[in-house]
């Protein structure tokens, strides 16, 4: 069989076969696309995450080594495995030993908060990476735990471990990461 072109162009069923092709391939390369899009803003979003938790850390550990004493309740604060109550100074008068500072795990919007009281009343509390929940890459907390070297007598309680457990910000199935760090309070109170 002979085939001849014309010397007037393409055919309309070469352009219909030729524009399905190009179809297929720009869809191919946008999915593609899409997708390494979705997977770099995921990545970003827990590499945020990580350095959120690691200046978290860093708090919690610097307000722990400046800790007189952990105290077992004050008000309707209780020292437990879910929420911590820490004697400080005051930031304002050094001699003042009557600033406490309580971490408190929060189950329903699973929240961990940071709560200072100046003289028994609330001066600040914070939702621990409030501002960047503006941005949308706040840790999202299952749980945070509190352990104790001394459980029975809170008091003498010298070694505190914390154990925070995060969810994976963006994935379909539940991924957790779980960060344990211990702080020894300074010896001598």
């Amino acid at each position: 069989m002979n085939l001849r072109y014309s010397a007037r162009g393409i055919t309309l069923i070469e352009l219909i076969a030729y524009m399905a092709i190009l179809i297929v391939v720009t869809q191919l390369i946008s999915s593609i696309f899409l997708k390494s899009t979705i997977i770099n803003e995921q990545g970003n979003r827990y590499i945020y995450s990580l350095r959120e938790v690691s200046l978290l850390q860093s708090n919690i550990k610097n307000d722990l080594r400046e800790a007189i004493e952990i105290i077992p309740s004050l008000n309707e604060y209780k020292t437990s495995d879910t929420s911590i109550i820490l004697r400080t100074f005051s930031a304002y008068d050094p001699a003042d030993a009557s600033q406490y500072i309580i971490y408190q795990m929060d189950a329903e919007p699973n929240q961990l908060k940071r709560i200072v009281l100046i003289d028994q009343k609330t001066s600040q509390a914070e939702v621990l990476g409030k501002e960047i929940a503006r941005k949308s890459f706040t840790p999202e907390f299952k749980d945070a735990k509190f352990i104790y070297d001394n459980e029975k007598d809170i008091l003498r309680a010298r070694l505190v471990t914390i154990s925070m457990v995060l969810k994976k910000p963006g994935s379909k199935h539940i991924e957790e990461t779980i960060y344990n760090f211990s702080v020894k309070l300074r010896a001598g109170r």
